[in-house]
């Protein structure tokens, strides 16, 4: 058995939070990828995304905990591979140093209560206890700024190490101005 949890947040209720275009695309079409491409059943898959579905697979903060939380329920099964993708804004707090990631009903003038703490994800996702957990972040780290336009030199790279539990693997999308290159 395989589990996916695919979350897309392309616009915020905030209206301090600059609203995304493609996250909700990127996001099915990452589903579409694992069904195709990975052997995944769609029934494998759960995709949180804003847009005309119901409230209750918007990706709010309480609907991507409950999602992320299953892992307890599901420990007795036997999962393969849990793979979590999350498109949408993420942020570094200077308050309290850790990465965050910006679910659609954040609030700018609390991001840190207000969003998941990537830290947190993490610790939830062990509880999967799957043979392969794979998380994939397209989360630029500077969601009260703009997004990846911005030039935010005086950051240290992200710690993966850090914030990634053994076990753990984790993509991330590039850094502020960075261009991915084919090799020659």
């Amino acid at each position: 058995m395989n589990s996916a949890i695919i979350i897309g947040c392309t616009r915020y209720d905030d209206p301090d939070i600059a609203h995304l275009r493609y996250a909700d695309r990127d996001a099915d079409q990452f589903a579409g990828a694992l069904i195709s491409h990975c052997g995944f059943q769609r029934s494998e898959i759960e995709i949180l995304v804003d847009g005309p579905g119901t409230p209750s697979v918007w990706p709010t903060r309480a609907n991507v905990l409950r999602s992320l939380s299953k892992g307890k329920k599901l420990q007795n099964r036997s999962i393969n591979c849990l793979v979590v993708y999350f498109s949408g804004h993420g942020f570094h707090s200077s308050r309290d140093q850790k990465e965050y990631l910006a679910p659609q009903d954040a609030v700018m003038s609390s991001l840190e209560e207000s969003s998941l703490a990537i830290e947190a994800v993490m610790n939830l996702l062990k509880q999967y206890n799957a043979k392969q957990i794979l998380v994939y972040l397209d989360a630029c780290r500077a969601a009260q700024s703009g997004g990846k336009d911005v030039i935010l030199e005086c950051w240290d790279p992200l710690n993966l190490e850090a914030i990634a539990p053994d076990g753990i693997a984790i993509f991330h999308s590039c850094k502020p101005h960075q261009k991915l290159t084919s090799p020659p």
